[in-house]
């Protein structure tokens, strides 16, 4: 019941977040919507096709650097890269069959990351129904507090309706709090892992949220050092230490 709940969750979510159908027009989640496209056209994080669109936008220095090697974005690219699977396929059946120019790319960018801001969102709702659940809330604690985060905090004002940093890191920051619950649980280097994996990202995409998942990780090295690191040795051997993950 607890997963139906969950899907049931991230379904509605999804729906209520795409209703109005517009992005926050911010400009500053311009650069991440457009990766996406670049990536999976070029594999490649040069916007260089899109400079010219942007060339005399007052906020083009704000959100884009021009270098000797290409245009780049200004903004940490993790978010970009987290959207690729949703971009990927709208991309390339764009790309065959219609052949978009930069300036068509820039309107599909606008709804794809719409799309993308609002199911990485949803994706943070189901996280924090099991989070939660994991903490020991009943049912009805659980669907209210759930709740209360996907319709009434900015999960639904601010990281939903477009490709932010908002979104993802939410969302990571909540995994991470997740299996750090199932790692006290039921230590293994596995989920050491991936919780160590899971604070990356959250920081990758926002360099401040450090401040959420840096305690995590630092209690995966004092309580959980035996799963970073064993120590083998006999005899007169000083031993030798080797990372198992």
């Amino acid at each position: 019941m607890t997963m139906k709940a969950a899907v049931a969750f991230v379904v509605l979510s999804f729906l209520v977040y795409l209703s109005n159908w517009r992005t926050i027009n911010a400009g500053d989640t311009q650069p991440a919507s457009l990766l996406p496209i670049t990536l999976v056209l070029h594999g490649s994080i040069d916007l260089s096709m899109f400079e010219r669109h942007y060339r005399n936008v007052s906020t083009n220095s704000t959100f884009f650097a021009h270098t000797e090697r290409g245009y780049f974005s200004r903004y940490p690219l993790a978010s970009g890269f987290l959207a690729v699977p949703i971009y990927v396929v709208p991309v390339l059946l764009l790309e065959t069959i219609k052949q978009p120019t930069p300036d068509d790319w820039i309107k599909v960018a606008v709804v794809m990351e719409k799309i993308s801001g609002a199911l990485l969102t949803s994706l943070s709702v189901i996280v924090f129904w099991l989070l939660t659940r994991a903490l020991g809330a009943k049912r009805t604690c659980a669907a209210t507090l759930t709740t209360a985060y996907a319709f009434g905090s900015e999960a639904w004002s601010i990281s939903s309706q477009a490709l932010g940093m908002h979104g993802p890191g939410v969302l990571f920051i909540l995994l991470s709090i997740l299996l750090s619950l199932k790692l006290g649980e039921a230590p293994t280097a596995k989920r050491a892992l991936t919780v160590g994996l899971c604070c990356a990202i959250a920081i990758a995409v926002r360099v401040n949220n450090v401040l959420f998942v840096g305690p995590l990780l630092c209690w995966i090295l004092i309580e959980h050092r035996r799963l970073v690191f064993v120590v083998h040795g006999t005899g007169s051997d000083f031993g030798h230490s080797a990372c198992r993950l």
